[in-house]
């Protein structure tokens, strides 16, 4: 198995006690929130090629939250979790951030930018899970009952979520068909970035639970995105399987202003497929 970077070497930030990451690469201060299930260390490749920058890449509350997910709404403390972050470091540094999102990171970020846009130079949106009205606005009438019956929540809670070796949970992962647009070094910093030991086993860092709740709870996007007045880049991957051709365009509709690039044969995994290709693209933009 080749060596790559775990859960193990985090910070624990002092003032919100939240885990995070911290690449020295540079003096341009960036942050980075990661997609529902794949922490941050998952997306080394890519942040490690942000030179000219000091990465901060907070690990979000399902990696340090042993509660019910279905206790309460997630996604408010979700906001403020990173928003206390962001601030907490903008005290630290006394400079505005790059902030760069993947997944649900994007939704997470563009709270945070309409509430305290003074924390933020610009923005860049990696496959955001900018969904359709519809399909938002259907899920939060859906009963629980009817929620847990979704195809991709039964998938979720249904598969294992730990492994005697990481090469067993390798092996496992190998020929999933999300994964198969990894090669197999992405691949392996999935796994060590996404798993940590546990009475020797390893176990998925993000847990399944939490990971089927925010597929249950699909996030509003689009009232906000009218709002946003920071410089914004926005990567697609031509193959997206969340953010579909018609949700790209809309996008680009509400902000006329911002860049936008599309990858050619990525699909959603594209900062992990293709970590060098969005690093040149995200450094293009914020330097």
């Amino acid at each position: 198995m080749p060596e790559y970077q775990n859960i193990e070497n985090t910070i624990i930030c002092p003032q919100t006690n939240t885990p995070y990451l911290k690449l020295e690469q540079g003096d341009h201060p960036c942050l980075f929130v990661h997609a529902n299930g794949y922490p941050s260390h998952c997306y080394l490749p890519m942040l490690e090629q942000l030179m000219g920058c000091t990465v901060y890449a907070p690990l979000s509350r399902p990696c340090w939250d042993l509660s019910d997910p279905h206790a309460t709404d997630q996604w408010p403390l979700l906001f403020q979790d990173f928003l206390d972050f962001a601030r907490a470091r903008h005290q630290e540094t006394g400079h505005k951030f790059s902030a760069i999102g993947h997944s649900m990171g994007c939704i997470v970020l563009l709270h945070a930018a309409i509430e305290a846009p003074e924390l933020f130079e610009n923005l860049v949106f990696i496959e955001p899970i900018f969904l359709s009205t519809s399909i938002v606005e259907t899920a939060r009438l859906l009963p629980k009952s009817i929620k847990q019956r979704m195809k991709i929540v039964t998938k979720t809670l249904n598969r294992p979520d730990q492994w005697p070796s990481l090469q067993d949970a390798f092996d496992f992962h190998r020929p999933k068909r999300v994964f198969k647009q990894l090669n197999d070094p992405a691949l392996w910093q999935y796994i060590v970035g996404a798993t940590s030991p546990v009475e020797q086993q390893w176990h998925l860092t993000y847990p399944k639970a939490w990971e089927a709740w925010f597929y249950q709870n699909p996030p509003r996007s689009w009232g906000l995105l009218k709002k946003l007045d920071l410089p914004t880049l926005g990567l697609r991957g031509e193959k997206s399987e969340f953010l579909s051709q018609k949700s790209w365009q809309k996008w680009q509709r509400l902000q006329p202003y911002g860049k936008y690039l599309e990858f050619k044969n990525q699909h959603h995994l594209l900062p992990m497929a293709s970590p060098k290709n969005v690093a040149h693209a995200i450094l293009n933009f914020i330097e």
